[in-house]
């Protein structure tokens, strides 16, 4: 083999002009869908998920009267605590979860 062949081999992805050939344009496209994905996927959860903490909050203190109970509440019981933290963590994880599915259903496939 001469250093003619073992260049070409090396850059299969580029034709002689030095244009791009489909398999690169395919790459580059599935490179763009997945930082799509990176950019939209946290935006769209992190509104989701403030708007989900105002209506649970406001459910919250519509049915018991006061304020959701925090970490630094000494004067909750920490199983009330506890118990909030969990309900908001499920909830969380649940539209981080949806989102990302939803998200990547709607761009394209990536074959990699």
């Amino acid at each position: 083999m001469d250093q003619n062949e073992t260049a070409q081999d090396a850059t299969p992805n580029v034709d002689p002009s030095g244009s791009t050939t489909a398999s690169q344009a395919h790459v580059d496209a599935d490179q763009g869908a997945a930082m799509a994905q990176r950019l939209i996927a946290p935006a769209v959860s992190m509104g989701l998920t403030w708007a989900a903490r105002k209506a649970m909050n406001a459910a919250y203190e519509k049915r018991n009267g006061t304020e959701p109970p925090t970490a630094s509440d000494n004067n909750v019981p920490l199983g009330k605590v506890l118990a909030w933290a969990a309900v908001t963590a499920v909830v969380t994880t649940a539209i981080d979860t949806i989102v990302n599915r939803v998200v990547s259903k709607q761009l394209p496939e990536s074959n990699s």
